[in-house]
């Protein structure tokens, strides 16, 4: 269908065509990750909304580590829900909530090896030698090698962001803080202004979220 089309305008915003695919998934974007910060187990299926129209768009306009990060949410999304629906035992607060909980330092040291291990794989695979089996799926190539690894570092960052907050860990909203910077200045790029909007929206409430989950993490004590 026409309409969902990122070339079929449905408004223009300060000058930019705004596409359904593009406002939907920004909406329900925005609505999925607020539920997030107030510990909501319903932001996961408002997530999987939102993620699904976005999908469709990154693949239009030839972001496809952006896609394929979509894909991915979307199943960390429906085990996330269920993970928060149905905490274990000695994992719920005295409201019967799944705790917020921290990784230990060694943790946090393989997570940023595994960061840095395979932002480097896939952005090098992506940019200079992408196997015939994605050549296929993704036939275009990014204008500059430097877009590669940006999308690249979105889509590693994000996924572990997703499965630690699945997890309810704290952690999980500093790589959400740091992929979406990387997503200002990519969109920004790619002339994507309204995701650019979304990730600009995201970075105010990862920001509201290190400080609430902190401020109930403390609560556990008291």
């Amino acid at each position: 269908m026409e309409i969902f089309n990122i070339n079929h305008t449905l408004f223009i915003l300060w000058g930019y065509n705004v596409c359904l695919l593009e406002l939907v998934g920004v909406v329900l974007g925005v609505c999925s990750v607020w539920l997030a910060t107030q510990g909501k187990a319903v932001n996961f299926l408002v997530g999987i909304v939102g993620m699904s129209f976005l999908g469709v768009f990154f693949y239009q306009k030839g972001l496809y580590s952006s896609l394929i990060l979509q894909i991915i949410l979307i199943c960390f999304c429906a085990y996330g829900y269920y993970n928060w629906t149905k905490p274990k035992k000695g994992e719920k607060t005295a409201n019967q909530q799944k705790k917020i909980t921290l990784l230990t330092h060694s943790q946090r040291l393989l997570l940023i090896s595994v960061i840095l291990l395979f932002v480097g794989i896939w952005g090098s695979m992506m940019v200079f030698a992408k196997p015939d089996f994605l050549k296929v799926i993704f036939p275009e190539n990014y204008s500059h090698f430097g877009l590669g690894y940006a999308d690249s570092y979105i889509l590693i960052v994000a996924m572990l962001g997703m499965y630690l907050r699945t997890q309810k860990k704290y952690e999980n909203w500093f790589l959400f803080l740091s992929s979406d910077t990387m997503g200002i200045i990519l969109y920004t790029l790619t002339g994507a202004y309204f995701v650019v909007l979304m990730c600009s929206i995201y970075w105010l409430l990862d920001i509201k979220a290190i400080i609430s989950w902190r401020k109930e993490m403390k609560s556990y004590n008291s």
